[in-house]
This record gives C-alpha cells, sequence and structure tokens, in this order.
C-alpha cells in the first residue's frame, strides 16, 4: 500500500508545472523499475497531461513488458490529443522494451497511422529481431509503410532481410 500511495505522488507530481519537481519525479519513478509497471498499467487510463507523456516515456526507460498493452492502446487510439505525440512514444516505447511481436500486431490495423508508427520503429529498432516485422510490413497496402520497410532491411544488411527483399522485389 505504501509504494501505491508513493506512486500516486509521483504521478501528481510529474504534472507540476515546476520543471525541476516533474524531472525528479520522473527519476523516482524510472527508479523504482520494474516494480511500479503493472500499477502504473492499472492506472494509467486515469492518468493525465503530462504525466500521461512522462509515464509512457518511464515504461520505454524501464523496459518492461507489461507495459506493451497499455502502449499499443495508445498508438491506435483516435483521441486527437493522442494522436500525434503520445501515440509516437508510445511506439517508440514499445521498440525500447523490445515488444516486437506488439509493433508486428500494429501492423494489421485498418488506420494507417498506427502502420506507420510500427513500421518506422522496427526500422529504428536495427535488430535482426524486427526482420519478421519488417517482412510482413512489405505486404501493406500503404507506400510509406512499405517504402520504411524495405529501408529497415536494407540497412540491416543481413543474409535474411537481403534475401527477404529479393523475393519482394521478384514478386512486384
Amino acid at each position: 500500500m505504501e509504494q501505491q500511495l508513493d506512486l500516486y505522488e509521483i504521478v501528481f507530481a510529474l504534472n507540476s508545472a515546476d520543471r525541476g519537481a516533474r524531472e525528479q519525479a520522473f527519476d523516482e519513478l524510472v527508479g523504482m523499475g520494474s516494480s511500479a509497471v503493472q500499477p502504473l498499467v492499472e492506472m494509467f487510463p486515469e492518468i493525465a497531461g503530462m504525466a500521461r507523456l512522462e509515464v509512457i516515456k518511464a515504461f520505454g526507460v524501464i523496459g518492461d513488458e507489461r507495459a506493451a498493452t497499455v502502449l499499443a492502446d495508445v498508438v491506435r487510439s483516435r483521441d486527437s490529443e493522442e494522436v500525434l505525440f503520445a501515440s509516437s512514444m508510445s511506439a517508440r516505447a514499445l521498440g525500447q522494451i523490445g515488444a516486437v511481436d506488439t509493433l508486428a500486431d500494429l501492423l494489421d490495423e485498418n488506420e494507417t497511422g498506427p502502420r506507420r508508427m510500427a513500421v518506422t520503429v522496427l526500422k529504428q529498432m536495427e535488430s535482426d529481431e524486427a526482420v519478421e516485422g519488417l517482412a510482413k510490413a512489405l505486404e501493406d497496402d500503404d507506400t510509406q509503410v512499405v517504402s520504411q520497410a524495405v529501408e529497415g532491411l536494407r540497412s540491416l544488411g543481413t543474409p535474411r532481410a537481403i534475401a527477404i527483399l529479393d523475393r519482394h522485389r521478384f514478386r512486384r
């Protein structure tokens, strides 16, 4: 119960007008590590304003996959306040925690925004783990998604990535 109370105080401080107080609260939150993730996931729907963005950033820094579902929900959001900044921060945090499967699942969304964010993060990961997601993105109807996937696979340059690119080129 003590940790939960402290967590509420930290989240409250993340909305402070005082930048120093916000930075201190962020550092405390990150310092709590993985023990803060599940309570934050449960609290997330009630977190608003700057605190919401700071919690998203903290999820990425902490690197615990239990935050993946909540982050993916933000990426999918159609809420005008979250669409641009929070969605892109959430996609980036998914990359930081290595939630490759969640990013690949976002490639199945009907809206192009989440698909574009997901493929951009997969490309930026520059990791062999991202190859399957990038390969999946090659099948997208959106040319921006496909071009990001091609860039990502080219950048990786592994034999597996090159083979996928070759198969894609011959199918076109």
